[in-house]
Formats: C-alpha cells, structure tokens, sequence
C-alpha cells in the first residue's frame, strides 16, 4: 500500500518492518463526578527500524530505518457545562530522537486538541473545534522544518433518525496553511 498510493515515494525506496525492544506506558484516570473526567498518561519506547523520512531528491522522500527514542506525554480531559454543553481537549507533548542522537522527522512535537459541542436538541447538534499542531522537523540533516499550524472547525449536524445523519462542516476557518504529512 505504502508503494501504490504515495506518489512521492522514492523508487528506491526499502521496506522494512520496526519492532519496539522496551514500550512502557502509563496512564492515571481522575472521574470526580459524572460531569469531569481527566487522564494523563506518559509513554516511553525504544524502537528498531523505526521509519524515518528523509528527502530523496526533489520532490520525493525515501524511508530509512533507525533505533529510536521516543517520549510522550499526553493528557485529555471532557467537561459536560451543562446537560447540553460539554468542553473537551487533548494535550499530547512527544519528542523521538535516533540513534545519531538527531531528532526524527515529520513527529508533531506539540498537539492541542480543544472541541465545544452544543446539542440544541435531541437531533440538532452544533460543534466548534481548534487545533494546535506544533513545527516538525523535515529533515534530520538540517534544522529544516514545516510551519505549526491552527486550525478551526465549526460543524451542525441534524440526525434524521434511524441512524442517519446530515453534517455540514467548515473548515480552516481561520485560513492556516496545513501541511499534513503524518
């Protein structure tokens, strides 16, 4: 799959397959009331042959393989204002170094996930989205990098019953350029 849809995919590119020699995670889940729930996790993972993306020549990547380092720390929470409101977000901080002690490429450093939803009644639901996506590293050459991004959502969607629903989205509100490469 990897070879047939991506069109800037090095032709001499290899394909391999990592596999993790330590995974530990951890996570703390705090439910107080029916209307607040948080949880933090943290993530460690030692990986060989992890995928690392690295510029070919003009236009095109190809995957190398390296022994990674990867740190995650990650928090979501969901608050329900109201039996009709509820605020939810997403904190997810990641760091992953190689062997070379370089930093891996196309790994979004920062996430920010932040959602309100609003149902106006048991069909009619409204919802505005912002999202954070921090600078990523392009190559682990250079101090290349691509641009963080903000991105804003405002969504209404109408159930017609029997598991039907219509959604009108718009989306890049606030007209960010996006580059997603993940």
């Amino acid at each position: 799959d990897l070879y047939a849809v991506n069109p800037y995919l090095s032709a001499r590119a290899d394909i391999d397959i990592p596999y993790d020699l330590v995974d530990i995670r951890g996570s703390w889940k705090y439910h107080p009331t029916l209307n607040l729930q948080t949880v933090v996790g943290l993530g460690v993972r030692r990986t060989e042959r992890e995928i690392v993306w690295e510029s070919a020549d003009v236009r095109t990547f190809v995957p190398t393989y390296r022994t990674a380092t990867a740190l995650e720390l990650w928090s979501e929470a969901l608050y329900r204002i109201t039996e009709r409101d509820q605020v939810s977000s997403a904190v997810r901080m990641r760091t992953t170094s190689l062997d070379s002690n370089q930093t891996s490429t196309y790994v979004e450093p920062l996430r920010l996930d932040l959602h309100y939803i609003r149902s106006w009644s048991s069909d009619l639901q409204s919802a505005i989205s912002v999202q954070y996506v921090g600078k990523r590293r392009t190559n682990v050459h250079t101090n290349a990098e691509i641009d963080a991004y903000l991105n804003v959502t405002a969504a209404l969607s109408y159930a017609l019953g029997s598991g039907l629903k219509v959604q009108i989205t718009a989306d890049n509100l606030v007209n960010s350029s996006i580059m997603l490469w993940n």
